[in-house]
């Protein structure tokens, strides 16, 4: 099959449009932001005194702010750690 000027204009709109489509439906229904993963580790560590028995340190990383992760749900997860 040859192919002339018009059907690679259409093939690459129908590419395009089916890339855009793909895209915005994984930012739809795909998009993880409002998921965040809470990982509870415990991390031995030879002569530790014992006040600090039992001290729990909460690290919070990886935010990556607007467009997709809002400020009030990074605020809400300061609280709950």
């Amino acid at each position: 099959m040859k192919m002339n000027r018009r059907k690679f204009l259409q093939l690459s709109s129908l590419t395009l449009a089916g890339g855009a489509a793909a895209a915005a439906g994984y930012l739809t229904l795909g998009d993880e932001a409002d998921t965040p993963v809470v990982e509870q580790v415990q991390i031995p560590i030879k002569a530790l005194p014992a006040a600090l028995e039992g001290f729990t340190i909460a690290a919070l990383s990886d935010f990556h702010l607007y467009p997709l992760t809002q400020l009030d749900l990074i605020q809400h997860l300061y609280h709950f750690g």
